[in-house]
C-alpha cells in the first residue's frame, strides 16, 4: 500500500504516511532526549466541562515530563510530572481529577521516554510496543505519528526542529468521554539546563 494509510484510532480514521522502502533503514525518531521547555495551549473537554488554558511543558533530564496548566487569569490549575512507572501530582483542581491519567499518559507518550520493546513492520508502518501501548511510526523521516492502547489514543503532528531533533507541536488524545488537544508554540520552544524530577 503506497502513499497514505488509515489507522483506526478511537473511531476516527487518522492518516499516517507510509515509510518509503528506501527509508526503512533509518532509526525511528521520537521526542528529543535533551531537556527542553515549551509553552502552548491545551484544550480539554469531557461531559459538562470544557477548558482552554495555557500549558507549560518541560522535558526533564531523567526522561520525566512536567505539565503545568494555568488559567487566563493566571491561576495554577494543575502541576503534574509523568514518567515511565509513575505520575506525581503536585496540585490539581477537583474538576481535573478525572483527566489526570489521560493527561499524564499524553505527555509521557508524546514527549517522555517510554521503554520500547518489540518492533515490527505492518504494511508501510513501523509498530513498536511500549508496555500496553502500540507506537506507530511513519513517513520519511520515520516519526512517531500515533499511539494506541490502555484507553487513550494519540495522534502527533506538526514536527519542528529543536537543536538537531524534532518535536511534535500538536498532540491530540481521545479517551472515553475525554478529548485533549495540546498545541505548543514554536516561538516558545527551547533547550534548557539539565533539571530532573528529583
Amino acid at each position: 500500500m503506497g502513499g497514505m494509510a488509515c489507522l483506526l484510532l478511537g473511531g476516527c480514521a487518522q492518516s499516517v504516511p507510509d515509510v518509503p522502502a528506501g527509508a526503512r533503514a533509518q532509526p525511528p525518531l521520537h521526542a528529543p532526549r535533551a531537556p527542553w521547555f515549551a509553552q502552548g495551549r491545551l484544550e480539554l473537554s469531557y461531559p459538562g466541562h470544557f477548558m482552554s488554558v495555557t500549558a507549560l511543558v518541560r522535558h526533564l533530564a531523567d526522561g520525566h515530563v512536567r505539565l503545568v496548566l494555568i488559567s487566563d487569569e493566571g491561576l495554577e490549575l494543575l502541576d503534574l510530572t509523568s514518567g515511565e512507572k509513575q505520575e506525581q501530582v503536585t496540585m490539581a483542581l477537583p474538576e481535573l481529577k478525572r483527566a489526570l491519567t489521560p493527561l499524564a499518559r499524553l505527555v509521557h507518550q508524546a514527549y517522555g521516554a517510554p521503554v520500547e520493546s518489540a518492533a515490527q513492520w505492518e504494511g508501510g508502518h513501523l509498530v513498536i510496543s511500549a508496555g500496553a501501548e502500540r507506537r506507530l511510526y511513519g513517513g520519511d523521516p520515520i516519526l512517531l505519528r500515533a499511539v494506541s492502547g490502555a484507553g487513550l489514543d494519540l495522534t502527533l503532528s506538526d514536527y519542528r526542529l529543536l537543536g538537531c531533533e524534532l518535536v511534535p507541536l500538536v498532540v491530540t488524545g481521545d479517551a472515553p468521554f475525554i478529548t485533549i488537544t495540546l498545541r505548543l508554540d514554536a516561538q516558545h520552544l527551547r533547550l534548557t539546563p539539565a533539571l530532573t524530577s528529583k
